[in-house]
């Protein structure tokens, strides 16, 4: 029995893949260059079916078999890379899959004979990730340009409560044709979640009486077996002609948003033992308190880190200042290996002699040594940007993949995260504000970490004032915090010249910057303020054209494709204004003053490009101000967006004229 978290179906008559058998290549198939989905392509995915059954094993309980059936036309030499490919296998003490048949061919058509060149089990080639993680990876052989590459394979895996879940949607390349069938016997239900924005056609199911021999060894030349009857019900979801999902700017992950199918069991019933399988978040925390790898090791005494502590937070009383110390000092002395990460490397003994572990080991730390004073810490999970959502009512712990620490204090929470260099207080990435977390907690309390909740302000003042050569300009720009963060990032590594360098870039080479000075590049806790000079030559000329931006406008417009099939997702909301006070060069009169405007995008004004200038007297006074009050658009709000921009773009260039008054 299945069951459905969400639907997005329709339903479909049954049809085939044209490839449904293996070698069903033919001349016609390796002449065509070109492709209607898409005649641009680099290759074209024909065919990619998969199914997955439940089958009885000699461990004494079920395996999953699932196969995979993939047909790819490559036109180019860009297409190349989809002649590699590489199965994920994990391999634990609880647990094995491992693949039970591979067979691949290279097709090339030569002289009006199609040429098979093949490849089998034996040419994969494996990579141990880490210690519970392989990967088999295999490369085509005699690939061209217009080769079409097949491969079939099988896996056989002990985890079965959660299935690797099917992309019906590439970010490489067109598919003309995916398909999934999942056959699930009736004493069991999995939970099904859909993804993506391409609706799944539904074939007829059908349902099929099998038996399932589980059998299990006793001793050397003996086992018990059983035999289950029971009717298993086969589904089949389908989609055609989905396009390449390409990455688009403001995308945290194109994979939040490929057309895919997902599964979790959810029960087991009659004639097995009646169990509730879905796991909840509860379940997830409390397992995790109790993990040798996590909550064991944080609740421990650690007394040994008590006299550290002590010379850390010596003289001060106040709980914040203690915690804002005790932060500092593992943010500045333990270096990262990676900052993701839900298990501990190490014991936190080992990671504070060390000075070194992932970003649980560094972020457990902290909490463990806030607890240590007595402060109110808990370590919460969540899913970076690049990993994907994590969904409240979808709970599973592959879901998440980054540890952070939550302090309360007088009330007041702060989320730290201590594996980021010149991150200030209460302070954390961009990429952490991707919706639900959870803390690890016995009632797992959720928390909403939304980039709606961030706003990046960044203000500009330019005071221009002619010269004898020209004019110049006094330029202050108030960063935002991440770009502030960026900036001390690239100081600390590349050297404060390499960032006047780049700043030169900014402008026409016949341009002098001088007297740059950076204030609060120390204080992690501040956006930094950058100031400098700007001396801009004058051509001459008896009329000058004069933008009051001075490189700080949009040179195009950052969405160029006519339209978008997923959401557009801002890392944070923004608010930039830029003011500036310009003086008439002495000899001159203003010609012509663009006209004042407010544009908003949306009916409530909270996101809106106000664009303002007045003249008075000898001097212009110009006023910029792009607010966008939300992060997430969907794709029918594209539209609005694009356009938004093209008019900002077309706005920002034009010109304040000023003419030379007669003698």
């Amino acid at each position: 029995m299945l069951t459905f978290a969400m639907s997005a179906f329709a339903q479909q008559k049954n049809e085939k893949s044209p490839f449904d058998k293996f070698g069903k290549i033919t001349n016609e198939n390796l002449s065509k260059t070109i492709y209607d989905i898409d005649s641009n392509a680099n290759a074209v995915v024909l065919s990619n079916v998969g199914d997955s059954y439940l089958e009885g094993n000699s461990k004494g309980w079920f395996s999953l078999r699932t196969s995979v059936h993939k047909v790819v036309h490559i036109l180019t030499e860009k297409g190349y890379d989809e002649a590699s490919g590489q199965i994920r296998l994990v391999v634990t003490k609880n647990g094995t899959e491992k693949i039970s048949s591979f067979k691949a061919v290279t097709y090339n058509l030569e002289n009006g004979k199609i040429i098979q060149t093949k490849i089998g089990k034996n040419d994969l080639i494996k990579e141990q990730v880490d210690e519970n993680n392989q990967l088999m990876k295999f490369t085509m052989p005699n690939v061209k340009k217009g080769s079409i590459i097949e491969y079939e394979y099988q896996v056989l895996s002990d985890y079965m409560s959660i299935p690797d879940p099917w992309y019906f949607q590439s970010t490489t390349s067109p598919t003309l044709w995916s398909e999934y069938t999942f056959g699930v016997p009736e004493f069991f239900t999995y939970q099904i979640t859909t993804r993506g924005f391409i609706p799944l056609l539904t074939q007829d199911p059908f349902k099929k009486q099998e038996t399932f021999r589980i059998s299990e060894s006793r001793t050397a030349g003996s086992s018990d077996a059983v035999d289950l009857k029971a009717e298993v019900l086969y589904r089949r979801w389908v989609v055609k002609n989905a396009p390449e999902l390409k990455e688009e700017p403001f995308t945290k992950s194109v994979r939040n948003h490929l057309s895919r199918i997902e599964f979790q069991l959810a029960t087991q019933q009659y004639p097995l033992e009646f169990r509730n399988l879905r796991n909840s978040w509860q379940d997830i925390t409390s397992g995790l308190l109790e993990s040798d790898q996590f909550g064991r090791k944080l609740n421990s005494n650690n007394g040994w880190m008590k006299e550290e502590i002590a010379s850390t937070i010596s003289g001060e009383t106040d709980p914040l200042a203690k915690a804002q110390k005790v932060y500092a000092f593992v943010r500045d002395n333990f270096k990262t290996t990676t900052p993701y990460g839900i298990f501990m490397t190490d014991d936190l003994k080992n990671v504070f002699k060390t000075r070194k572990g992932n970003g649980a080991d560094i972020n457990l730390l902290l909490t463990a040594m806030l607890r240590n004073i007595n402060l109110d810490a808990e370590p919460v999970l969540t899913s970076t940007a690049s990993h994907g959502y994590a969904f409240e009512f979808f709970p599973m712990i592959n879901s998440l993949n980054y540890t952070l620490c939550k302090l309360e204090i007088d009330g007041k929470t702060y989320f730290l995260d201590a594996t980021q260099s010149r991150l200030g207080f209460g302070r954390l990435p961009d990429y952490c504000y991707n919706g639900y977390g959870v803390v690890v907690n016995k009632s797992a309390t959720s928390v909403q970490l939304s980039s709606d909740n961030v706003t990046e302000s960044r203000k500009v003042t330019m005071f221009v004032t002619p010269n004898e050569n020209g004019y110049s300009i006094k330029m202050k720009k108030d960063e935002g915090y991440y770009h502030s963060f960026d900036i001390r990032n690239d100081i600390s590594d590349e050297g404060q010249s390499k960032f006047i360098e780049d700043l030169k870039k900014n402008y026409p080479q016949n341009t002098e910057i001088s007297d740059v000075k950076l204030e609060g590049l120390k204080d992690f806790n501040n956006p930094v303020e950058v100031n400098y000079n700007i001396n801009f030559p004058d051509d001459g000329e008896n009329i000058i054209y004069m933008n009051p931006y001075f490189g700080e406008n949009y040179s195009k417009n950052p969405f160029a494709s006519t339209d978008r099939t997923y959401p557009v997702e801002f890392p944070y909301t923004q608010d930039e204004t830029i003011n500036a006070s310009i003086i008439i060069p002495q000899g001159f009169k203003l010609d012509e003053l663009p006209k004042s405007v407010k544009l908003k995008l949306d009916e409530q004004g909270k996101s809106y490009f106000e664009y303002l200038v007045q003249n008075s007297g000898s001097v212009v006074n110009f006023k910029s101000r792009i607010v966008i009050g939300k992060s997430f658009f969907m794709p029918e709000e594209y539209n609005n967006l694009r356009e938004f921009f093209n008019f900002i773009v077309k706005k920002q260039a034009e010109q304040i004229v000023f003419k030379k008054t007669a003698e």
